[in-house]
Formats: C-alpha cells, structure tokens, sequence
C-alpha cells in the first residue's frame, strides 16, 4: 500500500496503465477482452443509448483498438 498517492503525471498515468494491461494478460485475457474491460469494464461488448441518452458501442470500440495494435506491429 502506497503512503501517499503519487502525483497524476503522463509517466505515472502510462505506469498505471501497462501494469494493468499486463495483470489481465497475466490472467489470460485476449488484447479483445482487454479492449472491452479498458472501455466498458467487463469481457463482453455491448452497445446500445445509456441512460443519459449517449450511443455506445463497445464492440466497435475493440474492434478499433485490434486495427490500431495491428498498424503499429
């Protein structure tokens, strides 16, 4: 447990951020599946209006990261 929270800077928001990804590759988790957790929070996608009348499509939204991952490899 950290002492104090360490100050919100773009390296400790990238650290975060590759510590998590690699905890849910760690747990078997497909670059989809993360996608989905990273946009929606869970393993599945989904789409649909929320209840404050704003489109989601979560579907879509790992789809799009697969063609980005893809593009950079």
């Amino acid at each position: 447990m950290l002492k104090e929270i360490p100050k919100q800077t773009c390296k400790n928001e990238e650290t975060v951020a590759i510590l998590k990804i690699q905890q849910l590759l760690d747990r078997g988790f497909s670059e989809r599946q993360i996608a989905h957790v990273w946009n929606g929070g869970t393993v599945t996608c989904s789409s649909g209006v929320n209840r404050y009348g704003v489109p989601f499509d979560s579907c879509a939204y790992g789809d799009a990261i697969l063609r980005h991952l893809a593009s950079t490899q």
